[in-house]
């Protein structure tokens, strides 16, 4: 099983935070806005998934299907 570190996000060794879905918790979005940076998240395809990353509040998404996550959060 992988570790996850909970070391506090610093600025000068990261620049924007790339999380895959799977760690991408509100918690962690919120904490890493709060310290000056924007979230992107990948590679989400599942539009349930899609809709719960927007709710947090996430800057990006990566997905294979930019079509049905642009059909997904414009509805």
């Amino acid at each position: 099983r992988a570790r996850i570190s909970r070391k506090p996000l610093s600025r000068p060794t990261l620049k924007r935070p790339h999380l895959h879905l799977l760690l991408a918790s509100e918690e962690r979005v919120q904490e890493a806005h709060e310290a000056g940076f924007r979230v992107n998240v990948y590679t989400v395809d599942d539009p349930a998934a899609q809709r719960r990353l927007s709710g947090f509040g996430v800057d990006g998404v990566f997905t294979n299907l930019p079509g049905r996550l642009r059909a997904n959060l414009s509805a």
